[in-house]
């Protein structure tokens, strides 16, 4: 049997849906920061406060969004970190040190003298410091989960539904050679 209408439907909706991931993860959302104090590793006078910026830090997560053939049709592949950012991270669970100290290291913080307020020297010590400050505030609060696969699929069935239920009748028609009606 040859489903060629509905394979090329399938295929433009796959990479229709792959645009649609890149643009949520570039997309400016509403977002939500926690600053605290801490006394004995624990956090007090918490302050939450909600902001809009993107879930795109370097843009490598957009940029690994590909789509694949398949045994089955096609699929769309991402950077591991991916399932992260949709998933978010619970509180209770830190991310690995060394994973921290190099996103801290990648994104360029300039530390602060707390007493001053003057930047001081971005060193070995101070990244370790900044990223362990870091840490201990996932653990305590966790990461917020940005849902943008499922957006994205949500806002690719709504646009795509009637083109392959179409195609595929197509095809039904066209192997069979006989015309159903598809009750809506």
């Amino acid at each position: 049997m040859d489903f060629a209408n509905s394979n090329k439907a399938l295929k433009r909706m796959t990479e229709y849906f792959a645009e649609q991931m890149r643009i949520n993860l570039g997309a400016k959302v509403k977002r939500k920061s926690y600053r605290s104090k801490w006394k004995n590793g624990k956090p007090y006078n918490i302050i939450v406060k909600s902001f809009r910026g993107a879930h795109s830090s370097t843009g490598n997560l957009i940029n690994s969004i590909r789509v694949i053939k398949s045994n089955i049709g096609y699929a769309v592949t991402m950077a591991d970190y991916g399932k992260y950012v949709n998933g978010g991270r619970k509180k209770g669970k830190g991310i690995p040190v060394a994973t921290m100290n190099r996103w801290v290291r990648q994104k360029n913080f300039k530390p602060r003298n707390l007493k001053t307020g003057a930047f001081i020297q971005n060193t070995a010590s101070a990244t370790k410091t900044t990223g362990f400050l870091m840490n201990r505030k996932i653990k305590n609060f966790g990461i917020e989960a940005y849902p943008f696969i499922k957006t994205s699929r949500e806002t690719t069935m709504y646009v795509f539904k009637e083109e392959f239920k179409r195609e595929t009748k197509k095809d039904i028609i066209n192997n069979l050679g006989v015309k159903f009606k598809i009750k809506k």
